[in-house]
């Protein structure tokens, strides 16, 4: 597996359990909404490392989100992807694109 995989699931590992956390303190000290806010925050983050991670390994956009109502930040998911944001908005906008693999693009070039 790409060792920028592996980082990246290492991550979204670490992020779930720093989510759940905070979340246990959230309902322990309810009055508060810096708690609150800082879940939603890292919820954010979470839903971006996940489009990032099913980028790399292939995925379509629709393949990991079928609905949704908000549109995914391209610069998040770009920063944890290492490609340019060009890229991912063309893969969130036409959906159902997946990433194309370096040896299929060699293929494709000898080929034409």
């Amino acid at each position: 597996m790409n060792t920028q995989i592996q980082n990246l699931k290492t991550e979204i590992k670490q992020s779930a359990a720093h989510t759940r956390l905070a979340r246990i303190e959230a309902r322990k000290l309810s009055g508060m909404d810096k708690w609150r806010a800082q879940v939603d925050a890292e919820d954010d983050s979470q839903r971006e490392r996940l489009l990032a991670y099913g980028y790399l390994r292939g995925r379509t956009y629709h393949q990991i989100e079928q609905k949704c109502r908000m549109a995914p930040s391209a610069r998040l998911i770009a920063e944890f992807s290492d490609q340019p944001k060009a890229v991912i908005e063309a893969w969130v906008e036409s959906g159902n694109t997946r990433r194309a693999w370096p040896e299929e693009e060699a293929i494709a070039e000898a080929v034409a």
